[in-house]
């Protein structure tokens, strides 16, 4: 069975948080927009409409309306977040994939053209075979594409994406050639794991949120998941059991205009600091398969430099720029 479609992914979460006792507020002296530089239901929507939606919930300062501005794995709506005319309060969702897909295009315009206001929650990754595979750990599948590429095809986000990333560490990790990593881009979730099970692919990257339905069901099996332990509710080794290692978090946060007003940026970033601590959003995290990941303002900044730099030097082993 598949995973809801993006559109009752969105409704679920309004849900958790209307359950989740926040107080409404009667007056908002602040409405921000936030832009999504995903198509709705796209994870990163998922995580702008939920903070949205407990900004609104909140008896605070702060509400919020959020915008999608897909393509191009967020460039298209980072360049719009940094050339639209600032007429009104303005913050970007931004992600691990913001960033890789944004480096990778080598535009003029990337992150360091935005401030950080604060990093609110993240997902682990996995690998994910059919449960007939021939594969059954990272060995096999090092091994299948040393011995011949052209019969493993792995399909993630876009390039420059977590998923993305995730095979070219991997590629790194077993010394494998850049031609040995058959990658194909496939946008959504649902299309990526029909193919998967029709044969058409042999190994799916991706979030494990959007895959936490099949690998419990058992259609599926998860030859390794990113994270530094084990996952409670999963039958998945780490790619260090598996001997590689490896640890990736597909991080999620919010920027704010470079032009923003310092007093206004740190009052967004108290009222999502308050919406994190909330029960309501615990619901969400849990119910969702989200990591709390909450980084504020200054920690997220310094943490966003060597992200930069980490990413870039991925890129440049693997010939990417």
């Amino acid at each position: 069975m598949l995973a809801p479609d993006r559109r009752t992914a969105c409704r679920a979460i309004a849900a958790l948080l209307a359950t989740g006792a926040l107080p409404r507020a009667a007056h908002a002296a602040l409405t921000v927009e936030i832009i999504a530089p995903a198509s709705l239901g796209d994870s990163l929507d998922q995580v702008a409409r939920a903070l949205a939606e407990g900004l609104n919930q909140m008896n605070g300062a702060v509400s919020a309306a959020v915008t999608n501005a897909p393509g191009q794995g967020g460039v298209v709506g980072l360049e719009r977040f940094v050339n639209t005319p600032k007429t009104k309060p303005l913050l970007l969702a931004t992600s691990l994939g913001t960033l890789g897909a944004s480096i990778l295009a080598r535009r003029a315009i990337t992150l360091d053209d935005t401030a950080a206001v604060q990093r609110v929650c993240g997902e682990h990754l996995v690998l994910l075979v059919p449960e007939q595979s021939p594969l059954q750990t990272l060995d096999d599948l090092a091994a299948a594409l040393r011995r011949d590429p052209s019969r493993t095809l792995i399909a993630g986000r876009e390039l420059g994406s977590a998923s993305h990333m995730l095979c070219l560490s991997l590629a790194r990790a077993y010394q494998l050639g850049p031609r040995a990593l058959r990658y194909t881009a496939i946008d959504e979730p649902g299309e990526m794991f029909r193919a998967l099970m029709s044969g058409a692919i042999s190994v799916v990257a991706g979030g494990v949120p959007a895959y936490a339905q099949q690998l419990k069901g058992g259609s599926v099996r998860a030859l390794a998941i990113s994270a530094g332990a084990r996952v409670d509710g999963f039958n998945a080794p780490t790619f260090r059991e598996s001997g590689v290692d490896l640890e990736l978090v597909d991080w999620r946060g919010l920027a704010a205009p470079n032009t923003m007003d310092p007093s206004l940026v740190g009052q967004i970033a108290e009222a999502v600091s308050l919406l994190l601590e909330t029960p309501a959003w615990a619901n969400v995290l849990g119910r969702r398969h989200w990591l709390p990941l909450r980084l504020k303002r200054e920690a997220y900044a310094a943490f966003l430099e060597t992200e930069r730099d980490r990413v870039a030097a991925l890129y440049r082993d693997a010939g990417l720029i």
